[in-house]
């Protein structure tokens, strides 16, 4: 991390390799921190680009690397596609180019959240010396979800012995992907496939207790050391949620790409009906520039429940609406609503909670 800060410190001009959010993310902290200038962004196709921020996108070539005077590149895509661009791509000795992976894309973040608004993360916690194991017997568990329809890894992680897996969708498959499993009797694992892992989280509600209760995904992980935990625990942390992410215009931008305009109508109809007093609020959430991606948090118990109390409150209501209109749904979009229902829910409770931001691991 420190040389390539310090070389970005030296650097006037990038092109960056992407134009998905995390392109745009990066984008927007070089600028913003570094005074740096985005000369373009560099993509494979054209048609995939969805954040441009007035800069130009260009199909990467030899061509239009040296049109461009042979820049610094910064890949900033998903890492699972890091090793897929470097080869295609031919990127080597004669091209200087930093892959953003999850510690630089978080390190990068923080520091333009921090310029731009308070913003605690679980490095700022203090440090106290004399916390031994977990502090005043309290207790923590993720709970990570895992599909048999997920991809496999290409490396192997060591995972904490507080992150426990769990078969997302056990209902709807003869396997058995871990000892945990959310299938319950009036459980919801047998609707996965719209849920996504929020199976999992429904199970965790009702099924689980623990001091501090949590959700994180096969291939996204808090990246938090025991002393992390027991500085989260120490200092009273109410809820631990990754670095959102950054959109332009507004959030609407990141969440059409997978939401219909449809199904947002319905969505805001149902908000309007079950939190009227909250709508005017929830509608400037909505439109505000960040998102919090992927479903993911750690919270205390009781707050734990008043997320799924909301969260599912809401994507109840959105399911019986197409079970009423006769429509069978095999799509992931009660997943893909837990994400804006999760940035509203932790928004609207942003002074009455005591919120941290942890690094988001993406394991390849």
């Amino acid at each position: 991390m420190e040389s390539v800060v310090d070389d970005l410190k030296k650097i006037k001009a990038v092109a960056i390799y992407g134009a998905g959010i995390v392109a745009y993310n990066i984008a927007c902290v070089l600028k913003a921190v570094y005074g740096i200038k985005i000369l373009c962004f560099f993509v494979s196709d054209l048609s995939d680009t969805h954040f441009f921020g007035g800069i130009r996108a260009e199909v990467y070539s030899e061509e239009k690397f040296y049109q461009y005077k042979k820049p610094l590149i910064i890949v900033a895509t998903p890492e699972e596609y890091h090793e897929e661009i470097i080869k295609r791509l031919s990127f080597g000795s004669k091209k200087k180019y930093y892959l953003v992976n999850s510690s630089l894309e978080y390190d990068l973040m923080k520091m333009f959240y921090k310029k731009r608004r308070p913003f605690m993360t679980v490095e700022d916690l203090p440090e106290d010396a004399t916390t031994e194991n977990t502090a005043d017997g309290k207790t923590i568990e993720v709970y990570m979800a895992k599909s048999i329809w997920d991809k496999p890894l290409k490396k192997t992680y060591e995972i904490p012995n507080w992150t426990i897996p769990v078969h997302a969708g056990r209902k709807l498959t003869k396997q058995k992907l871990s000892d945990n499993t959310d299938d319950f009797i009036g459980g919801i694992s047998g609707r996965n496939k719209n849920y996504c892992e929020l199976t999992v989280t429904y199970w965790a509600w009702k099924k689980r207790h623990s001091s501090y209760m949590g959700i994180c995904h096969y291939r996204r992980i808090f990246a938090l050391s025991a002393q992390d935990i027991k500085k989260i625990i120490k200092n009273d942390i109410d809820v631990i949620l990754p670095v959102p992410f950054l959109c332009s215009p507004d959030a609407s931008e990141q969440y059409f790409r997978y939401i219909t305009k449809e199904d947002y109508t319905v969505f805001m109809k149902i908000i309007s009906e079950l939190y009227q007093e909250a709508e005017t609020k929830i509608i400037q959430i909505l439109h505000s520039d960040y998102v919090y991606n992927y479903n993911m948090l750690i919270a205390k118990e009781e707050i734990f429940h008043q997320y799924c109390e909301f969260l599912f409150s809401v994507l109840f209501e959105m399911e019986s609406y197409f079970k009423r209109q006769g429509i069978r749904r095999e799509d992931r979009y009660l997943g893909y609503f837990g994400e804006l229902l999760t940035t509203i829910f932790f928004s609207l409770h942003d002074k009455d909670f005591k919120i941290a931001h942890a690094k988001r691991l993406w394991l390849v």
